[in-house]
């Protein structure tokens, strides 16, 4: 590109204001160019669908004693327990995901990234595979299966598509599915702590469709938060699939664990509420602190409510209440 011959004379006769403004606008433009280029995009939630099982897999109180001690006593030679779960993961997995696609009725093509997150049921070829054979995605997507990681799995599997996300091309998709497979693991031994798991779990899944586009979408992804506590003792061991004094293999649950649970989330809402809490709860909060710190801690705290910055709470649907009125929670 040839320049005029007097633009060095036209910069030379410019007065010193004229230099100022040039220079300004140059650099705000650079500086704008480089935050559009490295800020993170917005991810958004296209839609949601969850497994529903047919009334005919509920199973009463006496079934599942009688099958339990069937299953003590029954020589089982791995083919049969290893042919249900994957018979079980194909009916909770693809029914969800044929729900969500009815509903967003999105082109396949525009998945680009698959994460699916399935703890102890790991089969080759993998659940991610599984779904990328059944619904012919493309042979270019970013697929990834977490295992091992528990409940946590599905914040975790939702943080990482996240993250992807803004690497991925603009008006990316992602498909997260969660889902967990027990029947190839259930536990036939007499250690209550890990028959509970038994009594806790049993059909379940989830799909979830981001988008870095918010054309249809019902919501946005604005805070992922999680508090990783396995370097401690008594999280690392809370839950883990061992064998019994028997050598029964089978999950169990430790007592540590309504305990860590608790302190975890008291973590991550200390976490999340200066995110989300509107500025007058965190000025009440703050005065409430100050007040504790100089009156010794005799004036009754302030509790924020968290109701003021959103309307629904989804709680981990563990214990007992919830295995008597909900026996299809997963």
């Amino acid at each position: 590109m040839v320049l005029p011959a007097n633009l060095f004379f036209i910069w030379h006769d410019a007065s010193a204001d004229i230099h100022l403004l040039l220079i300004f606008l140059c650099v705000a433009t650079v500086t704008t160019l480089l935050y559009l280029m490295c800020r993170s995009r917005t991810v958004y939630l296209v839609d949601y669908a969850c497994f529903r099982p047919h009334s005919n897999y509920r199973i009463s109180k006496a079934a599942c004693i009688e099958n339990i001690h069937h299953s003590r006593s029954y020589d089982d030679s791995g083919k049969h327990r290893f042919l249900t779960p994957r018979a079980e993961a194909e009916l909770s997995i693809f029914t969800t995901i044929d729900d969500l696609l009815l509903k967003t009725c999105i082109d396949l093509d525009a998945i680009a990234i698959l994460v699916v997150n399935c703890s102890l049921f790991n089969p080759i070829p993998c659940l991610a595979d599984m779904i990328m054979r059944r619904y012919k995605l493309r042979d270019n997507i970013c697929n990834v299966q977490l295992s091992g990681m528990g409940c946590s799995a599905g914040l975790i599997a939702v943080g990482l598509a996240k993250d992807l996300l803004h690497n991925a091309p603009s008006s990316a998709h992602a498909l997260v599915v969660s889902t967990e497979i027990l029947t190839g693991v259930s536990y036939t031994g007499k250690k209550r702590e890990m028959q509970l798991t038994n009594m806790l779990f049993r059909m379940g899944g989830s799909a979830v469709l981001l988008s870095t586009s918010s054309n249809k979408a019902r919501f946005e992804l604005t805070h992922v938060v999680r508090n990783c506590t396995s370097s401690q003792d008594n999280a690392y061991r809370c839950v883990s699939y061992e064998e019994d004094d028997e050598r029964i293999p089978g999950l169990n649950l430790s007592k540590d664990l309504v305990h860590v649970a608790g302190k975890d989330l008291t973590a991550n809402i200390t976490t999340v509420g200066p995110l989300i809490l509107p500025l007058s709860v965190k000025i009440a909060f703050l005065l409430s602190f100050i007040s504790q710190k100089v009156l010794n801690g005799t004036s009754k705290p302030y509790v924020p409510d968290f109701c003021k910055a959103f309307e629904h709470l989804c709680i981990h649907a563990g214990g007992n209440r919830c295995c008597t009125t909900q026996p299809w929670s997963a």
